[in-house]
């Protein structure tokens, strides 16, 4: 739906407190790692609104949809909820891309390829 989703552990977060001070955000992608060895890079600039309204289950559906298919271990996890109850008190940021900045290879020694979302300022 033209949305990135992420969440956060309410537990003193510094990222959290920023989005609530000024929401325009910028997420760097580049974590071979977590791209599976992908080179490639992009920034997203964009608008970010904390889906806050219970931080024990509103982020249940990004690990049900999303993490337990990456990491299917995380179930035995989610079952020790009691034992790490902070840990489980977070919030979802939803973030409306503006702009992303590509870099195909990982080549940040070349200009960026660009796009923008329809209605977008510039950003």
């Amino acid at each position: 739906e033209g949305r990135v989703y992420l969440h956060s552990s309410t537990l003193f977060s510094k990222k959290l407190e920023h989005i609530k001070r000024d929401p325009r955000v910028s997420l760097a992608i580049t974590d071979p790692i977590a791209t599976k060895g992908n080179p490639d890079r992009a920034t997203v600039i964009g608008t970010a609104r904390l889906i806050e309204e219970d931080p024990h289950a509103d982020w249940e559906r990004l690990i049900k949809d999303l993490w337990l298919r990456k990491e299917p271990d995380m179930d035995d996890f989610l079952k020790t909820r009691v034992a790490l109850p902070l840990f489980f008190e977070r919030s979802v940021i939803e973030i409306a891309p503006l702009r992303c900045l590509y870099w195909p290879g990982g080549r940040t020694d070349r200009p960026p390829l660009e796009s923008r979302a329809p209605d977008s300022e510039a950003a």
